[in-house]
Protein backbone atom coordinates (compact mmCIF):
# COMPACT_ATOMS: atom_id res chain seq x y z
CA UNK A 1 0.00 0.00 0.00
CA UNK A 2 2.69 2.28 -0.03
CA UNK A 3 4.74 1.82 -3.37
CA UNK A 4 4.16 4.48 -5.41
CA UNK A 5 1.51 4.26 -8.02
CA UNK A 6 -0.27 5.84 -11.00
CA UNK A 7 -3.77 6.08 -10.92
CA UNK A 8 -5.29 7.62 -14.32
CA UNK A 9 -8.49 9.07 -12.40
CA UNK A 10 -6.06 11.32 -9.87
CA UNK A 11 -3.85 12.67 -13.20
CA UNK A 12 -7.12 13.78 -14.36
CA UNK A 13 -7.64 15.97 -11.05
CA UNK A 14 -4.03 16.74 -10.98
CA UNK A 15 -4.52 18.71 -14.18
CA UNK A 16 -7.74 20.22 -13.26
CA UNK A 17 -6.00 21.49 -10.34
CA UNK A 18 -2.78 22.50 -12.24
CA UNK A 19 -4.51 24.66 -14.42
CA UNK A 20 -7.13 26.32 -11.66
CA UNK A 21 -3.50 27.19 -9.90
CA UNK A 22 -2.32 28.82 -13.01
CA UNK A 23 -5.43 30.86 -13.76
CA UNK A 24 -5.81 31.58 -9.91
CA UNK A 25 -1.81 33.40 -10.55
CA UNK A 26 -2.90 34.67 -13.98
CA UNK A 27 -6.36 36.85 -11.88
CA UNK A 28 -3.87 37.50 -9.37
CA UNK A 29 -1.47 39.37 -12.17
CA UNK A 30 -4.52 41.38 -14.03
CA UNK A 31 -7.90 42.32 -13.32
CA UNK A 32 -10.09 40.86 -15.77
CA UNK A 33 -14.04 39.52 -15.76
CA UNK A 34 -13.64 36.99 -18.21
CA UNK A 35 -10.70 35.02 -15.84
CA UNK A 36 -12.83 35.47 -12.60
CA UNK A 37 -15.60 33.97 -14.42
CA UNK A 38 -13.22 31.11 -15.35
CA UNK A 39 -11.58 30.78 -12.29
CA UNK A 40 -15.21 30.55 -10.20
CA UNK A 41 -16.02 27.65 -12.71
CA UNK A 42 -12.89 25.87 -11.56
CA UNK A 43 -13.32 26.22 -7.82
CA UNK A 44 -17.39 25.17 -8.49
CA UNK A 45 -15.97 21.71 -10.50
CA UNK A 46 -12.77 20.83 -7.64
CA UNK A 47 -15.36 21.93 -4.71
CA UNK A 48 -18.19 19.69 -6.13
CA UNK A 49 -15.92 16.60 -7.41
CA UNK A 50 -16.63 12.83 -6.50
CA UNK A 51 -13.42 12.27 -4.65
CA UNK A 52 -12.14 14.48 -1.51
CA UNK A 53 -9.73 16.91 -3.26
CA UNK A 54 -7.18 19.27 -1.22
CA UNK A 55 -5.06 21.84 -2.33
CA UNK A 56 -2.77 23.08 0.14
CA UNK A 57 1.15 24.90 0.49
CA UNK A 58 3.53 24.24 3.37
CA UNK A 59 3.63 26.66 6.08
CA UNK A 60 7.25 27.68 7.78
CA UNK A 61 6.56 24.92 10.09
CA UNK A 62 6.37 22.49 7.44
CA UNK A 63 2.71 21.40 7.97
CA UNK A 64 0.29 22.26 4.86
CA UNK A 65 -2.04 24.84 4.86
CA UNK A 66 -5.01 23.77 2.83
CA UNK A 67 -6.75 26.68 0.05
CA UNK A 68 -9.01 24.28 -1.40
CA UNK A 69 -10.88 21.34 1.22
CA UNK A 70 -13.32 19.95 -1.28
CA UNK A 71 -17.24 19.05 -0.43
CA UNK A 72 -16.54 15.78 -0.17
CA UNK A 73 -13.20 16.30 2.35
CA UNK A 74 -15.75 17.98 4.66
CA UNK A 75 -18.44 14.70 4.38
CA UNK A 76 -15.53 11.73 4.80
CA UNK A 77 -13.59 13.35 7.42
CA UNK A 78 -16.31 15.86 9.12
CA UNK A 79 -13.56 18.91 9.28
CA UNK A 80 -13.94 22.06 7.06
CA UNK A 81 -10.47 24.02 6.02
CA UNK A 82 -10.81 26.02 8.57
CA UNK A 83 -10.57 23.32 11.17
CA UNK A 84 -8.08 21.15 8.93
CA UNK A 85 -5.57 23.64 8.98
CA UNK A 86 -6.19 24.78 12.94
CA UNK A 87 -5.22 20.69 13.65
CA UNK A 88 -3.14 20.09 11.15
CA UNK A 89 -3.72 17.90 8.05
CA UNK A 90 -1.75 14.91 9.56
CA UNK A 91 -4.27 14.77 12.47
CA UNK A 92 -7.17 14.51 9.99
CA UNK A 93 -6.56 12.63 7.61
CA UNK A 94 -3.92 9.70 9.65
CA UNK A 95 -5.66 10.05 12.52
CA UNK A 96 -4.00 12.28 15.84
CA UNK A 97 -1.92 9.27 16.98
CA UNK A 98 -0.25 8.64 13.53
CA UNK A 99 0.86 12.41 12.73
CA UNK A 100 4.31 10.98 11.90
CA UNK A 101 2.99 8.95 9.20
CA UNK A 102 1.38 12.29 8.21
CA UNK A 103 4.10 13.72 8.20
CA UNK A 104 6.14 11.04 6.08
CA UNK A 105 3.66 10.72 3.50
CA UNK A 106 4.35 14.45 3.19
CA UNK A 107 7.80 14.20 2.70
CA UNK A 108 7.50 11.58 0.36
CA UNK A 109 5.35 14.02 -2.16
CA UNK A 110 7.58 16.40 -1.90
CA UNK A 111 10.77 14.46 -2.79
CA UNK A 112 8.76 11.87 -5.47
CA UNK A 113 7.76 13.39 -9.01
CA UNK A 114 5.09 10.43 -8.94
CA UNK A 115 1.64 10.50 -7.21
CA UNK A 116 2.13 8.64 -4.08
CA UNK A 117 -0.49 6.64 -1.95
CA UNK A 118 -1.72 4.67 0.82
CA UNK A 119 -4.07 3.05 3.03
CA UNK A 120 -5.44 4.95 6.41
CA UNK A 121 -7.83 4.04 8.69
CA UNK A 122 -9.57 6.64 10.65
CA UNK A 123 -12.39 7.77 12.82
CA UNK A 124 -14.30 10.62 11.56
CA UNK A 125 -14.99 13.87 13.83
CA UNK A 126 -18.68 11.89 14.43
CA UNK A 127 -16.81 8.42 15.48
CA UNK A 128 -17.68 7.29 12.30
CA UNK A 129 -14.77 4.51 11.56
CA UNK A 130 -13.71 5.53 7.79
CA UNK A 131 -11.12 3.08 5.43
CA UNK A 132 -9.81 5.65 3.14
CA UNK A 133 -7.25 5.19 0.47
CA UNK A 134 -5.09 8.70 0.45
CA UNK A 135 -2.83 9.85 -2.61
CA UNK A 136 -0.83 12.94 -3.12
CA UNK A 137 1.56 14.54 -5.64
CA UNK A 138 3.48 18.09 -6.05
CA UNK A 139 2.12 20.34 -8.38
CA UNK A 140 5.15 22.86 -9.59
CA UNK A 141 8.81 22.56 -8.87
CA UNK A 142 10.11 25.37 -6.40
CA UNK A 143 10.00 26.69 -2.85
CA UNK A 144 6.07 27.80 -3.24
CA UNK A 145 4.85 24.21 -4.43
CA UNK A 146 1.20 23.48 -4.30
CA UNK A 147 0.30 19.79 -3.19
CA UNK A 148 -2.75 17.85 -4.07
CA UNK A 149 -3.96 15.76 -1.96
CA UNK A 150 -6.93 13.10 -2.85
CA UNK A 151 -8.83 10.60 -0.61
CA UNK A 152 -11.16 7.64 -1.46
CA UNK A 153 -13.62 6.17 0.82
CA UNK A 154 -13.48 2.84 0.72
CA UNK A 155 -15.32 2.33 3.74
CA UNK A 156 -18.95 0.67 1.69
CA UNK A 157 -16.14 -1.29 -0.16
CA UNK A 158 -13.75 -2.48 3.01
CA UNK A 159 -17.59 -3.55 4.71
CA UNK A 160 -18.58 -5.52 1.34
CA UNK A 161 -15.24 -6.89 0.86
CA UNK A 162 -15.40 -7.84 4.64
CA UNK A 163 -18.82 -9.80 4.13
CA UNK A 164 -17.52 -11.39 1.39
CA UNK A 165 -14.90 -13.30 2.78
CA UNK A 166 -16.68 -13.89 6.16
CA UNK A 167 -19.23 -15.70 3.20
CA UNK A 168 -16.42 -17.35 1.57
CA UNK A 169 -15.23 -18.36 5.53
CA UNK A 170 -18.87 -19.63 6.36
CA UNK A 171 -18.94 -21.78 2.82
CA UNK A 172 -15.34 -23.27 3.65
CA UNK A 173 -16.79 -24.55 7.50
CA UNK A 174 -19.73 -25.80 5.58
CA UNK A 175 -17.47 -27.88 3.24
CA UNK A 176 -15.55 -28.87 6.01
CA UNK A 177 -18.20 -30.08 8.37
CA UNK A 178 -20.04 -31.72 5.20
CA UNK A 179 -16.55 -33.72 4.87
CA UNK A 180 -16.34 -34.90 8.69
CA UNK A 181 -19.99 -35.56 8.94
CA UNK A 182 -19.61 -38.14 5.41
CA UNK A 183 -16.54 -39.64 6.93
CA UNK A 184 -18.05 -39.82 10.34
CA UNK A 185 -21.13 -41.55 8.97
CA UNK A 186 -18.97 -44.30 6.75
CA UNK A 187 -17.63 -45.13 10.44
CA UNK A 188 -20.92 -45.56 11.61
CA UNK A 189 -21.62 -47.58 9.34
CA UNK A 190 -18.15 -49.97 9.42
CA UNK A 191 -19.26 -49.98 13.13
CA UNK A 192 -22.91 -51.18 12.91
CA UNK A 193 -21.86 -53.61 10.35
CA UNK A 194 -19.01 -55.28 12.24
CA UNK A 195 -21.63 -55.45 15.79
CA UNK A 196 -24.08 -57.10 13.08
CA UNK A 197 -21.49 -59.74 12.17
CA UNK A 198 -20.89 -60.43 15.66
CA UNK A 199 -24.33 -60.60 16.90
CA UNK A 200 -25.27 -63.57 13.88
CA UNK A 201 -22.49 -65.31 15.52
CA UNK A 202 -23.59 -65.48 18.85
CA UNK A 203 -26.04 -67.53 20.89
CA UNK A 204 -29.12 -66.07 22.45
CA UNK A 205 -27.91 -66.62 25.82
CA UNK A 206 -24.05 -64.62 25.27
CA UNK A 207 -23.12 -62.17 27.44
CA UNK A 208 -22.11 -60.21 24.30
CA UNK A 209 -25.56 -59.46 23.07
CA UNK A 210 -26.30 -56.96 25.73
CA UNK A 211 -22.90 -55.43 24.14
CA UNK A 212 -23.80 -55.39 20.97
CA UNK A 213 -26.69 -53.87 21.71
CA UNK A 214 -25.64 -51.05 23.58
CA UNK A 215 -23.26 -50.30 20.29
CA UNK A 216 -26.26 -50.12 17.94
CA UNK A 217 -28.10 -47.45 20.74
CA UNK A 218 -24.60 -45.50 20.16
CA UNK A 219 -24.72 -45.77 16.89
CA UNK A 220 -28.13 -44.71 16.41
CA UNK A 221 -27.65 -41.45 18.99
CA UNK A 222 -24.53 -40.53 17.06
CA UNK A 223 -26.07 -41.13 13.76
CA UNK A 224 -28.89 -38.75 14.70
CA UNK A 225 -26.47 -35.47 15.48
Amino acid sequence: GEAPEKRPALHVWQRAVAAHLTLLARVGQRESDGLAEALSFQQSVLRLAPIGLAVGRRRLGGELEFRLWNDEMLRITGYDQEEVNQRGWSSVAFGADQTERGEAFLARMASDPRIVQTQVEISARDGTARSLQVSGCRIGAGPADWFLIAVFDRTEQSRLEGRVREKQRMESLGLLAGGIAHDFNNLLTGIVGHASLIESGCQESSELLESIGEIRRATDHASGL
